[in-house]
């Protein structure tokens, strides 16, 4: 599994392959306390996003939009942004 930069612009985040189990993490930059923020692809076109060690949210891939969704169960999340890039909807997750 494996998290597709924006084709758009540049991306600049920082992969961790040899996370346990061999899941793949990327660190998409930090928030506005300093933690690094991370995302995980949790299933095919849904992306989990941690700050330190807490889920803070996901990301949903929907067609050429990427729907942020702000809280730690997505069950129960709730839409906070719509954006076009991965990185800036982890990012609004985070501001959320």
């Amino acid at each position: 599994m494996e998290v597709i930069p924006d084709r758009r612009g540049v991306h600049t985040s920082h992969r961790h392959d040899d996370e346990p189990g061999g899941t793949m993490k990327d660190t998409i930059g930090h928030d506005t306390r300093g933690a690094e923020l991370l995302v995980t692809q949790a299933v095919e076109g849904i992306y989990r996003v941690e700050r330190e060690t807490a889920t803070i949210g996901y990301v949903v891939c929907a067609g050429r939009v990427y729907v942020a969704l702000s809280g730690p169960v997505y069950n129960t999340a709730v839409e906070v942004a719509q954006c076009l890039d991965l990185e800036t909807a982890a990012e609004r997750v985070a501001r959320a």
